[in-house]
């Protein structure tokens, strides 16, 4: 499983060394930190990654809500981001809600108010409620990757990383090569969600990644997976099946 990558915008380096601690110790990966603006934007638009965690003042300045503003006016690569700020002025609150931030957290916090503060912010963003406080096997899924909690962890999971998935009822168990995850999520619930040509139905209760077949028996109706996984081809499926995927018959 690949590891939630963030972000840090924060000028102070004893407070940036704590904030990568804790973050490190939930599974978190700090990719880079920031301490201006121009250092930011740069980080934002040349690095990869999940989440950002804004500092609203840098040096002495609220460059942080300048940063969300700019952001903010592309859609369509936006990530989601937290504020974090010691100041409890009403107007900074205003400005900064104006960039509609996924959360918001005032210092000094503790470690678990920080998990939380994004476990919210990762919701908001999906548009989701209550799904890292009430749901069992709770995920959600944008930006083209799941991020599922598991002993309250958060795991990162990409489309091209699944090998297939197992789908009963409500429930679906992911599986990949690292293990398999088990996510609140029904059949049809999870095509429309990851809408990825790679992946096709051959069971009722099987959906498999063509990237990842090794190979395929026909006659016995057995498609063979990466790390010697096995998922049974039904009669219904098998003719989409063979369309689908490039095999001599």
């Amino acid at each position: 499983m690949k590891p939630i990558t963030i972000l840090l915008i924060e000028d102070n380096q004893k407070e940036a060394t704590l904030l990568k601690k804790q973050l490190e110790n939930n599974n978190f990966e700090i990719i880079a930190i920031a301490k201006t603006l121009d250092q930011a934007l740069d980080y934002y638009y040349t690095k990869d990654f999940d989440f950002v965690i804004i500092d609203i003042f840098l040096n002495e300045e609220p460059h942080g809500i300048r940063f969300a503003e700019v952001i903010t006016k592309n859609k369509n690569s936006l990530n989601p981001f937290l504020f974090l700020t010691s100041s409890t002025s009403i107007k900074v609150f205003e400005n900064a809600k104006l960039t509609s931030p996924s959360s918001y957290l005032l210092k000094p916090y503790n470690e678990l108010e920080l998990i939380f503060a994004i476990q919210l912010a990762f919701e908001k963003f999906s548009g989701a409620t209550n799904i890292f406080t009430k749901q069992e096997n709770p995920s959600v899924y944008f930006n083209q990757r799941f991020f599922i909690k598991k002993n309250n962890i958060l795991y990162k999971l990409l489309p091209q990383d699944i090998l297939y998935v197992n789908v009963e009822g409500r429930y679906s168990s992911i599986v990949t090569k690292e293990g398999s995850f088990i996510v609140h999520l029904s059949l049809k619930e999870f095509i429309k969600k990851i809408d990825n040509q790679h992946f096709i139905r051959v069971h009722r209760n099987f959906i498999v990644n063509l990237t990842k077949i090794q190979q395929v028996f026909l006659q016995d109706n057995l498609i063979l997976l990466e790390n010697n996984h096995r998922v049974t081809i039904s009669r219904i499926h098998k003719n989409k099946f063979i369309k689908n995927y490039d095999i001599l018959v």
